[in-house]
């Protein structure tokens, strides 16, 4: 009889993927589209799937071959590929030596990325789609970004593991507070105060679990809401870096964001951040915020490219408010955690720290009848129950 083997870390992945985040039942046909520095991680995808009466098929990228396509014939020659027939796609991004694509054009490095996404094959914008993240913490990125590979790789395994009810309950506690007033004033020791007019509609909860048309990420776990364009008034300055690992300089940090009639009238930064200010200086005011994000995943503390996902941090997408516009599309994430965060003047958010729960007043029906105080006609009826036991 064979020695089962220990469970591993790829092994509770494959789980979280295959019976919480996707939920596929026997027969049902999936799709792993993966590089070879993900291969560990694939591999359990795929042993998983074959436990359970899942249909695995695997789509890999070599890396060798690809940077060897790449150097003879040129970006144009490196297409997406195709998929079978399928209920799912899970993915993963490379390659992992991606400096290697830095020396390309900009228009042809990010058609390049374009065309390596899952999504741009033929069927995938029908079926559900989740990116998994744990595979980017790979030793070029580490030393690039400046982390510890094994830290890093370890915070984004624990986010992805999170239930999506546990982060699902805390965004439906926001969203209940956001029903109560439309107002937020985001302040910090640091000397930010902002405020913003939220916009009406419902926010978005993003649990790691994709829509049945849609696709979405492990780790995952944010609040967001649209702002209303114009509302932006204050002073709102950073404490996390935000990272992009195709830019020059990969980090950028502290950066403070000064609006007024709504609109970006000053930036500047400490480090990094050269392509954003490029464009928010050929702007002229016409950059604003676009949407609010309230990080709910309480396992992300301090892992690049996730940071705005960390519970209780706050994050504004600054992006051109006129998307029609003549401007490129440009969104920067601004993040900031350890932040006060009101609602119409009410306490929602202290010190970066999420609430257990939503805040007595417009609560919905039935938990409001729950906090009701009894009539006394109730009470005595209470009272004499409880004298008969």
């Amino acid at each position: 009889m064979a020695t089962p083997r220990a469970r591993s870390a790829e092994d509770a992945l494959a789980d979280a993927v295959l019976d919480r985040a996707l939920g596929l039942r026997r027969g049902q046909r999936l799709a792993i589209v993966s590089w070879d520095h993900a291969l560990p991680w694939s591999r359990r995808l795929v042993e998983g799937a074959y436990r359970r009466g899942i249909v695995p098929s695997l789509l890999l990228h070599d890396e060798a071959t690809f940077f060897a396509v790449l150097s003879s014939t040129g970006a144009g020659a490196i297409g997406g590929g195709g998929l079978p027939p399928v209920d799912a796609v899970v993915r993963f991004e490379g390659p992992a030596d991606f400096p290697r694509l830095l020396g390309l054009p900009a228009p042809a490095l990010e058609a390049l990325r374009t065309v390596l996404r899952p999504s741009r094959y033929p069927g995938v914008g029908r079926v559900r789609a989740l990116r998994l993240r744990v595979a980017d913490a790979s030793p070029v990125a580490a030393e690039r970004y400046g982390v510890d590979l094994a830290r890093w790789r370890g915070e984004l395994l624990r986010g992805s593991l999170v239930p999506p009810l546990r982060i699902a309950a805390l965004g439906r506690a926001l969203s209940r507070a956001r029903r109560a007033g439309r107002r937020l004033r985001i302040r910090h020791a640091n000397g930010t105060d902002l405020t913003l007019e939220l916009a009406r509609g419902p926010a978005a909860i993003e649990t790691g679990v994709p829509a049945r048309h849609g696709e979405a990420e492990l780790p995952a776990g944010r609040w967001r809401c649209p702002v209303v364009p114009g509302s932006a008034e204050g002073l709102f300055e950073t404490n996390r870096p935000a990272y992009d690992r195709f830019a020059a300089d990969p980090r950028a940090l502290l950066g403070r964001f000064r609006f007024g009639d709504g609109r970006l009238r000053e930036f500047e930064s400490d480090r990094g951040s050269q392509a954003f200010a490029a464009f928010a200086g050929t702007g002229k005011g016409r950059v604003g915020v676009r949407a609010v994000a309230v990080g709910l995943n309480p396992a992300v503390a301090h892992a690049p490219e996730v940071l705005d996902l960390a519970a209780g941090t706050i994050t504004l997408e600054v992006r051109d408010a006129n998307p029609r516009g003549r401007l490129p599309r440009f969104v920067f994430p601004a993040s900031l955690a350890g932040a006060d965060l009101e609602i119409d003047g009410r306490p929602w958010i202290r010190v970066g720290t999420l609430p257990a729960r939503a805040p007595r007043g417009r609560l919905s029906r039935r938990a409001d009848r729950r906090a009701r105080a009894p009539s006394p006609a109730r009470a005595r009826g209470a009272a004499r129950r409880s004298a008969r036991r």
